[in-house]
């Protein structure tokens, strides 16, 4: 499996990340280098390969089963994921009875019992495009512009990133768009993000059914953005009966983008349980 490194620290501790759907791990240098007591390491999702499969997909579990070379060559013990990021770690506890010692999760793509009972229904009828907000959207997002400055002054109008700081969006910028001949294309296909909003929620029932044991050995730190449309109400307070071992923490002021828009205060909880 192909690897990004951020070598941020001389400790031979490692802290094993994966991104949210549409994000490369370099965007979220801001905050791996304030993680100063282990180096961080992400083993990269089929999107970011090089070369670059095709879009297809089963479900999110062959994510998890893309880590398994990765997992027993480094046998991570400290893991970190935003959105579908946390979800493949927990997916690959379950599926290979793995257990890590610390699992953190940034407002993890986990849904209520009713909304993923209802996607699957949707699913079955092959109504997923009409149903689900982001496929569409996404699909028909533009892929190319002339100059940096013109994906600066369009993104800076996009309401989702209207939160996230200014150099922290540039950092987006720089590792989602590669340079080409005449301008600047984007380089996580579209219809790689598409086909993964699309299979999300069709696992979570095992993820749910399996928690409990999960957090017996495994402590769970649950990080979400106050005005996040993902992790709900309802999402945490499951979470925190499901969950043994379980830390629980909300970012006031912050959305499902919350790495992207107040990385000082994840820092700061972040590392409270890596220096643990």
């Amino acid at each position: 499996m192909q690897i990004y490194k951020y070598n941020n620290s001389l400790a031979n501790e490692k802290c094993h990340f994966i991104a949210a759907n549409g994000f490369p791990p370099e965007v979220y240098n801001d905050i791996f280098k304030n993680v100063t007591s282990v180096s961080v390491q992400s083993p990269l999702l089929r999107p970011l390969w090089n070369p670059e499969p095709p879009p297809i997909l089963d479900s999110w579990m062959q994510f998890a089963d893309d880590l398994k070379p990765y997992i027993e060559k480094y046998q991570p013990k400290v893991v970190l994921g935003h959105s579908i990021g946390a979800v493949i770690w927990l997916l690959y506890s379950i599926k290979y009875n793995y257990s890590f010692e610390k699992i953190i999760m940034i407002d993890p793509a986990l849904f209520p019992r009713w909304m993923y009972r209802v996607y699957r229904l949707i699913y079955a009828f092959g109504l997923q495009k009409k149903f689900h907000p982001l496929i569409n959207v996404t699909l028909n997002r533009k892929k190319t512009f002339d100059s940096i400055e013109k994906i600066q002054e369009s993104y800076k109008q996009k309401q989702i990133f209207s939160r996230v700081k200014e150099n922290v969006l540039q950092d987006y910028i720089n590792s989602v768009f590669k340079e080409e001949e005449k301008g600047f294309s984007l380089g996580y296909s579209p219809e790689w993000e598409s086909i993964i909003y699309e299979k999300g929620m069709l696992k979570d029932r095992i993820i749910w059914d399996h928690l409990s044991s999960i957090s017996l050995v495994t402590e769970m730190i649950y990080i979400k953005g106050e005005l996040s449309n993902i992790c709900t109400n309802n999402v945490t307070n499951r979470l925190a009966k499901r969950c043994s071992h379980f830390y629980s923490y909300e970012i006031p002021n912050t959305t499902h983008l919350l790495p992207l828009e107040n990385p000082e205060t994840l820092v700061k909880i972040i590392n409270l349980h890596l220096e643990k």
